[in-house]
């Protein structure tokens, strides 16, 4: 079970109850416990099993014509161990599934939850209601709180700027994405022109004004029209270390971490297509056709002003569809900068010197921004803490931990 890693318990994915489901009558059979022992035998047959080497030794000695061998017997069957829920209480894709009290009210609140009323029985046998979340307040809950703050966060805490270094849960005030561009910042979290010293002089402050995640998009572009095999394989490799995780993990409210280092694989992912934006703004200079020109950057801006149409719609906030804008701008005057100068001067060495004086300024906002609250000089105590523990232990000594430092 320590190697199944039983202890963390188990998470429906495709199908499974949600919080307040309740049981059907039967119960389903477990995993059986199994212990190593050490198994006494005489003549070939197994005559008691203990559970130290010094006992099992001692009785052999005292007990000529009996053999020591290694055993693992089942010490917990766990029959009738694993709970079944009402088929009529589960649901396709299940996200809100703890039945933790702090859990269920935020799935309520990331869900907007109303529910659904059915009648059932309690445990006694009286009728009562029970509201099941529709499939679509589930699917709320996996946009908004797993995908949108649980991966699409910590995404952009990477490629475009972060709020701070506080632990968030939500609220606007700690641990969200931000860019530096004020008119998209103030649509998500207020006004950033009015941010006291304590907020702006936090170390997590950084903003990278989206500039690499412009870069990375004009890579994957690049790359999808260009090399469409090669986009197919980075995409998965994207797909399966970002999105896929988090359908996996299937993350309750709450975590008592963030979790940003789990979908790092992804962030690797996009980072190759920020390598080959800048191979894209060269190759601009080279092979672009003005109607490429325009069909790229008359799609950006028509999908900022789509999504601005939606949002407006939606009685939504505009950050999404003012970041689609700017990125448009930005991007579409870099681009016309390289068609330009590929038109006019055709000469490569001059466009790909520039493409890298781009290639280098990005990370180097970034090195700017970050630097202070990635700097691990100094910080000793994690080391001297694990320098004291193994000190203290005897050579070749097995060490037993707790909870999930089981690495």
């Amino acid at each position: 079970s320590y190697l199944n890693r039983e202890q963390y318990g188990d998470r429906p994915l495709l199908m499974g109850q949600f919080w307040d489901s309740p049981y059907a009558n039967e119960r389903e059979d477990g995993n059986p416990v199994y212990t190593a022992t050490y198994q006494i035998k005489k003549d070939g047959r197994a005559v008691k099993n203990v559970y130290d080497q010094w006992s099992a030794q001692h009785f052999v000695e005292d007990n000529p014509g009996h053999t020591v061998d290694h055993a693992y017997i089942i010490t917990d069957a766990r029959k009738g161990s694993e709970p079944v829920y009402d088929p009529d209480f589960t649901m396709v894709f299940p996200r809100m599934y703890s039945a933790q009290r702090n859990h269920i009210s935020a799935y309520k609140e990331w869900s907007d939850f109303k529910g659904r009323p059915m009648r059932t029985k309690d445990r006694e046998g009286k009728p009562t209601i029970i509201y099941k979340p529709t499939f679509g307040e589930n699917m709320k809950y996996f946009f908004s709180y797993q995908m949108d703050w649980m991966y699409w966060r910590y995404f952009m805490w990477n490629f475009a700027g972060r709020q701070n270094d506080i632990q968030g849960s939500g609220n606007i005030l700690e641990g969200n994405w931000m860019t530096g561009v004020k008119t998209i910042d103030a649509e998500r979290l207020g006004n950033q022109r009015l941010l006291p010293p304590s907020m702006t002089q936090n170390k997590g402050y950084n903003h990278y004004y989206l500039l690499p995640f412009l870069l990375g998009l004009i890579g994957l572009v690049y790359q999808m029209f260009r090399h469409s095999r090669d986009w197919a394989v980075v995409m998965l490799l994207f797909f399966f270390t970002g999105v896929a995780i988090v359908i996996y993990l299937n993350q309750t409210p709450y975590q008592p971490r963030e979790r940003d280092y789990a979908y790092v694989g992804s962030f690797y992912a996009f980072a190759i297509w920020i390598g080959l934006g800048v191979f894209a703004l060269f190759d601009a200079a080279r092979t672009m056709q003005q109607k490429e020109l325009g069909t790229v950057v008359g799609a950006a801006f028509g999908l900022g002003v789509l999504k601005y149409l939606v949002e407006s719609i939606g009685d939504g906030d505009h950050a999404i569809s003012y970041a689609i804008l700017y990125m448009a701008v930005l991007g579409g005057v870099v681009l016309a900068l390289f068609f330009v100068l590929g038109r006019t001067t055709r000469n490569e060495p001059v466009a790909g010197l520039l493409a890298v004086i781009i290639g280098l300024a990005v990370p180097g906002v970034m090195v700017a921004e970050g630097w202070d609250d990635h700097d691990r000089g100094n910080r000793t105590p994690a080391r001297d803490l694990a320098s004291d523990y193994l000190e203290s232990c005897a050579p070749n000594a097995i060490l037993f931990t707790n909870g999930d430092n089981d690495t």
